[in-house]
């Protein structure tokens, strides 16, 4: 499977140059999303509205659709919702 070796060849390119998609979320970012600041982002620059969300996020299931495993569901899940769930 060459796509295979070339999307990590990709990746580890992207990673050695901190790419914002490649770096891992910060503990100091966990704790500000646990005290309810956080922002999600699905452009490369422009955060979701926080009104497209409920208020409280704590009780809910969140979809991480096409995350690959990325820092947003381990964001998600570590410090706002219950369970964050990747297709």
């Amino acid at each position: 499977m060459i796509f295979i070796e070339e999307n990590s060849r990709i990746w580890d390119d992207r990673s050695a140059r901190n790419d914002k998609w490649s770096v891992p979320v910060t503990s100091e970012m966990i704790r500000q999303a646990r005290d309810g600041s956080w922002s999600i982002v699905l452009t490369t620059e422009k955060p979701v509205p926080r009104d497209w969300f409920p208020e409280r996020l704590d009780d809910k299931k969140v979809l991480c659709l096409a995350s690959g495993g990325s820092a947003l569901d381990q964001y998600i899940h570590s410090s706002m919702a219950t369970k964050a769930i990747k297709l």
